[in-house]
């Protein structure tokens, strides 16, 4: 990995280690906030579900605002840097919290906030370090890129995870709270190596004045609003449904005034976005139950003893991002390989892939189960099978959909085009709590762990059968979209 460092832009570091310090908090705060939810704050679990979908449901709402305020106002590096201090203070927040739940809920709203400001304009600095002429290299500087997200997930469920668990709640969300200030610090420490067109400002309108107070102050005023606003949702979740429900239709209406300023070829390029936008939101739907059902389910009816040692559930999704760097080098040679040969599947080639092989996944888990049924708990292997291949339909997924994205939309409208590709991708957030709760949440702890799997044997079948008529339409239109690419 670190041999081709040479042959990519100076900044692609700094951005690499930013958002694995980054994720480090995401995936910190991820790997416990269900088993927080639900063991130290006695929410009921279909409940506690609802909040985690909202929560990540609006991270990817933000991304939007995300985009308006790089393109139109700050650029990529300012927003981002925004982004990375609304969720340190999230973090912190929470750190302090100390049980008190208002404040519990407007550190989640200030890191939902700040990780849609963020993550999208991250991903478009990396594409902004390459030309057209080099596409290839762009490729292969996501593929890097990624990898930092992975290793910062890796090491977060397991660190965060054991001091969450074992030590205090507070203290695992004041660890995430660390990663992320160092995330800050290298962001900051490289800024003058960022590309002019990742640190393009409109000085004139950030400094225009209405009602007498700078716009730049507003821009403030209305991201810590916004960060209430959603800890208001989050602390009230049947309510939260409804808001983004609400936001979905607004959301198709965004997309048709969007539309319908847009040239003939550049609707046919968007249109490649959107169709495979809502496939990505599948892929996401079922990939979440590593942060949604599956620590639950883990916690409940898997066998986490080896050598009289008993593992946190939390540390279990480590294995996830592990998998994800040892595959990454496999897959991306494979890509190469299956290009030279003159094979290489379109865009939609490989979404249909990593959607049949994430969903393959859970038929591992309901072998699993069977198992179990003989032998008490279910073995630990068949979790470890299933993150397997949902990493690898995710390394079908995720660079690929990044990559697309960065490509193909209009160049005065990078940031929007991220931005509603996340967004799009954030109601994956609300399914998956919602399959979630399909999957098994009346499986309260106090029934017998026979009693259980069945239950989630039941939800795991509706889920599989769910994903596969999913893959099957992907497939039959694959390449008729590849065509228009």
């Amino acid at each position: 990995m670190f041999t081709g460092w040479r042959n990519h832009p100076r900044s692609l570091k700094r951005l690499f280690f930013t958002e694995m310090w980054e994720r480090f908090s995401f995936y910190g705060l991820n790997a416990v906030l269900v088993l927080f939810l639900t063991k130290a704050a006695h929410i009921p679990e279909d409940l506690a579900l609802i909040i985690f979908g909202s929560y990540v449901t609006y991270v990817y709402l933000s991304t939007t605002i995300a985009g308006f305020l790089a393109d139109r106002l700050y650029g990529y590096a300012k927003v981002a840097f925004i982004g990375g201090i609304f969720i340190l203070i999230g973090h912190l927040t929470m750190a302090l919290s100390n049980f008190s739940f208002s404040l519990f809920y407007f550190g989640l709203g200030c890191i939902a906030t700040g990780t849609g400001l963020l993550k999208p304009n991250v991903s478009v600095m990396v594409g902004k370090l390459y030309s057209d002429e080099h596409e290839d290299m762009r490729v292969q500087g996501f593929n890097i890129y990624y990898m930092g997200i992975n290793i910062g997930a890796v090491i977060a469920p397991t660190a965060v995870g054991f001091v969450a668990e074992k030590v205090a709640w507070h203290a695992g969300f004041g660890l995430a709270a660390i990663g992320m200030a160092l995330g800050l610090y290298i962001f900051k420490r490289g800024e003058k190596e960022f590309p002019a067109n990742c640190k393009v400002a409109n000085n004139q309108l950030i400094n225009s004045r209405f009602a007498g107070i700078k716009l730049n102050v507003w821009v403030y005023v209305m991201l810590l609003a916004l960060a209430a606003i959603f800890a208001t949702l989050l602390a009230n979740p049947i309510q939260s449904t409804v808001v983004s429900g609400i936001c979905l239709l607004i959301l198709g209406g965004y997309i048709i005034s969007l539309w319908r300023k847009l040239t003939i070829e550049e609707r046919s390029k968007v249109w490649i976005i959107l169709v495979l936008s809502i496939f990505s939101v599948s892929y996401w739907t079922l990939s979440n139950q590593t942060i949604a059902s599956l620590p639950i389910f883990i916690d409940r009816v898997v066998d986490l003893s080896y050598f009289g040692i008993m593992i946190p559930a939390s540390s279990i999704s480590s294995f996830y991002s592990l998998i994800l760097i040892i595959l990454a080098p496999i897959i991306a040679w494979f890509w190469n390989f299956t290009k030279q040969i003159k094979h290489e599947p379109g865009y939609a080639g490989k979404f249909a892939l990593g959607l049949f092989v994430a969903t393959l996944a859970f038929v591992f888990i309901i072998f699993g189960i069977m198992q179990a049924e003989h032998s008490g708990k279910m073995s630990l292997v068949w979790i470890l099978v299933c993150y397997t291949l949902l990493g690898f339909g995710e390394l079908c997924i995720s660079p690929n959909g990044l990559a697309l994205v960065t490509k193909y939309a209009p160049q005065n409208l990078s940031g929007i085009m991220m931005g509603l590709w996340w967004m799009i991708n954030a109601f994956a957030g609300l399914t998956a709590g919602l399959i979630a709760q399909l999957i098994g949440f009346q499986s309260a702890d106090k029934l017998p762990v026979a009693e259980q799997l069945n239950i989630y044997q039941n939800g795991f079948i509706k889920v599989t059968i769910l994903g596969i008529i999913i893959t099957a339409i992907l497939f039959i239109i694959r390449n008729k979209i590849d065509e228009r690419s």
